[in-house]
This record gives C-alpha cells, sequence and structure tokens, in this order.
C-alpha cells in the first residue's frame, strides 16, 4: 500500500509548457514534484534531476528514450503527462503502479509573437492541460478520502 500523498510528475516535453502544468497541480498538492527532462543532448537527464533522484536508477537508454530500470521509492504517486510523440520509455510504466494523463500533441510555433492560430493552439494545450489534470485531482483526492 502506498504511503505518501506526493505527486511525481515526470514530463518528456516542452518545459516551458509543462512548467504551467506543474504550477496548477502544485494548488493542488503543495508536495508535488516536477522534473523536466526534454531534450538533452544524447538523452542526459538535467544533473538537478540525477541529484534529486540519485537513489533511483533513473538512466537514459539513448538519444530519444529514458528508460526506468528500477524505482524502488513507493511513497510516490507516479503521473505521467504524455503526448503522441513522447520519448519516455512507456514500457517501463508496467513496473509500477502510474497514472498517465495523455495530451493531444500541438505543434506550437510561437506563443509570444503575432500568430493568432499559435496563441489559441498554446490555450486550448492550456485548457486541456487545466482539464485532464483537474479531473484525475478531483479522482485522485477522492481516492484518498475513502481510503483514510
Amino acid at each position: 500500500m502506498r504511503k505518501s500523498s506526493s505527486i511525481l510528475i515526470f514530463d518528456a516535453g516542452d518545459v516551458n509548457i509543462w512548467v504551467m502544468a506543474y504550477a496548477f497541480l502544485k494548488s493542488f498538492d503543495p508536495k508535488s514534484e516536477f522534473f523536466p527532462a526534454a531534450n538533452y543532448p544524447q538523452g542526459k537527464i538535467a544533473a538537478e534531476v540525477l541529484e534529486v533522484l540519485k537513489e533511483s536508477m533513473l538512466e537514459p537508454a539513448n538519444d530519444s528514450l529514458i528508460s526506468i530500470n528500477d524505482f524502488s521509492d513507493t511513497s510516490f504517486e507516479f503521473i505521467f503527462i504524455t503526448g503522441a510523440s513522447n520519448p519516455l520509455d512507456i514500457s517501463a510504466l508496467s513496473r509500477f503502479s502510474a497514472k498517465i494523463i495523455e495530451l493531444t500533441p500541438i505543434n506550437i510555433v510561437n506563443t509570444k509573437g503575432d500568430d493568432t492560430n499559435s496563441l489559441n493552439s498554446y490555450r486550448e494545450l492550456r485548457d486541456e492541460i487545466k482539464n485532464k489534470t483537474f479531473k484525475f485531482y478531483r479522482d485522485y483526492l477522492r481516492k484518498s478520502n475513502r481510503s483514510n
């Protein structure tokens, strides 16, 4: 039985977008943790992620895949926020209980300029993140309250 209410969110997408998702999730659970693992050369994971997870065996598999060989800390509930082009090795999820929130991949060309379509896509993705994470947390909190 899991002991902790902490949430580990592991992402392999656009870090700027996911920081927004993290801020939203943090409002539900202040203990939430967010570790981006996007676009590092030769599949390397950021040093700060390795520092936090140094007791875990999380290692890059190749240029585009990150494998989870072992994760002995069962005190975390795992949420993977992913799109169709996610470079995570999803098969590794079978080794532990994980919740997957799948988002429709939207190519954001320019979110700071005058490109209306791009800005609309960004807003759609933001709304999708909010809606799906809200639904997850609503269900998650209901489940937690039932078990207490």
